[in-house]
């Protein structure tokens, strides 16, 4: 009998489809790809050394993630930054994270504690934006951890990587992390005395001050950035 190599091919094609969606979302998130353009499939293929099936799949999951948008016969493009999904997208982080920390605290264990208390202390002398932000992600996801709910932390994950471009406009300037910073200090403070109502409360007010501060720098990152439409 010959070995079934199928679920292997598969396989290596999910993770190399994989690489070429976290490579394509990096140059957007860097500003390498700038919001509107077209996304030549020709070029993409040929500067990440693939094929364009693995191309066109990490396509289909960045326009899943709202990196992209693809049209018919058009072709794929930069979804340009947007007020009204900023504010959608914080509407539903609001929601899902809010349960998500009713759910953790009363799980919490001192381990639990221990991380999110040591990603604090690092974030806390972060002084790059990028890896303040890696940090942040960290620090969240230690948060949500002690719910034990796999598919909320999933839908979770899934909408902070929707918030991921917003995110990097809002922590540019390092006053911003400042007062984000106190925010989660807030946090785990209430975190610590298992005071789950005050985490939500802290915890909201977080996510809707970065809300706020994206209403009023997305306009003139808009304009910066010289968008177009598709």
């Amino acid at each position: 009998m010959y070995p079934n190599t199928t679920g292997t091919t598969q396989l290596i094609r999910k993770t190399l489809s994989q690489a070429v969606a976290d490579a394509i979302r990096e140059q957007i998130l860097s500003g390498q790809l700038r919001m509107g353009t077209r996304l030549s499939q020709d070029a993409l293929a040929s500067s990440l050394g693939v094929s364009r099936i693995p191309l066109r799949e990490a396509l289909r999951q960045l326009e899943a993630e709202g990196f992209v948008v693809i049209y018919p016969h058009r072709g794929a493009f930069v979804v340009p930054l947007s007020l009204q999904e900023a504010k959608e997208v914080y509407e539903i982080r609001m929601a899902l994270e809010s349960l998500a920390v009713e759910l953790a605290i009363p799980r919490l264990t001192e381990s639990n504690l221990a991380r999110i208390e040591a990603i604090l202390a690092e974030m806390d002398k972060e002084a790059a934006p990028v890896r303040w932000l890696d940090l942040n992600f960290e620090f969240h996801r230690a948060l949500y951890m002690p719910s034990d709910r796999l598919r909320l932390s999933n839908l979770i994950e899934t909408w902070r990587r929707h918030s991921e471009r917003y995110l990097r406009v809002y922590v540019a300037p390092m006053g911003r992390i400042k007062k984000a910073q106190e925010e989660h200090h807030e946090i785990a403070d209430a975190y610590r005395r298992r005071d789950s109502g005050t985490a939500v409360e802290a915890l909201r007010r977080h996510l809707s001050h970065t809300l706020e501060g994206l209403m009023k720098v997305l306009p003139s990152v808009s304009r910066t950035n010289d968008l177009v439409g598709p």
